[in-house]
């Protein structure tokens, strides 16, 4: 009463009987609660008292740990981190293996799904270096000089268009973009868009 109301998230809420220590305090920040409530942890102790350490019978995750302490990490998912062909037409090793959100597998990610190096230098299209051939279409978009050979200027109100594609629908809320850009002014912020009338992605 006559407090505050705490507004955030929290995790791993414990009440003790006693005020802790400066060991059991570095002990918690260090491992958690697992020796705090005699659980045992893969940490070479005998954290339950049983005078077994590290007897878990846990299943191995993909999260970069070792969770059945049998000393290896991950090691029903392959080699995270390598190359791998995603889920596109050609089969080059351009993605990389990761763990999935939950750790029950693995997932090959990072392949572009469209490639636009800006060096046609002629045209009104640019021309997708992906597997996926998103290539753009541009209006008034003159070639200039980039950071490597040509780029693409849309100072005076120019812009491309890609057609609507399902290498371009992304389900969730995430994706990235990577571009090399040089303004010629800051008055007003562009950003690659959605079109409203067919999907499409559209830069400007």
């Amino acid at each position: 009463p006559g407090g505050y109301q705490f507004k955030g998230a929290l995790d791993d809420v414990a009440i003790f009987n006693n005020a802790l220590d400066e060991n059991s305090i570095s002990n918690i920040y260090a491992n958690g609660m697992a020796n705090a409530v005699n659980q045992e942890v893969c940490d070479g102790l005998d954290n339950d008292c049983n005078n077994i350490p590290d007897d878990i019978d846990a299943v191995e995750l993909c999260n970069r740990q070792d969770d059945d302490c049998d000393g290896l990490i991950d090691e029903d998912f392959g080699v995270i981190g390598e190359g791998c062909d995603g889920p596109d037409p050609d089969m080059c090793g351009d993605g990389q293996l990761i763990c999935s959100d939950d750790g029950l597998t693995h997932e090959c990610i990072l392949e572009a799904r469209l490639y636009l190096k800006l060096d046609d230098n002629q045209g009104g299209q640019a021309t997708d270096s992906s597997s996926y051939n998103n290539h753009a279409v541009l209006w008034n978009s003159p070639w200039v000089e980039g950071q490597t050979d040509h780029a693409l200027d849309f100072s005076d109100n120019g812009w491309g268009k890609m057609k609507s594609a399902p290498s371009l629908t992304f389900s969730g809320s995430q994706m990235s973009i990577s571009a090399w850009i040089r303004p010629s002014a800051l008055a007003r912020r562009r950003r690659p868009s959605r079109g409203p009338e067919d999907s499409s992605l559209r830069t400007r």
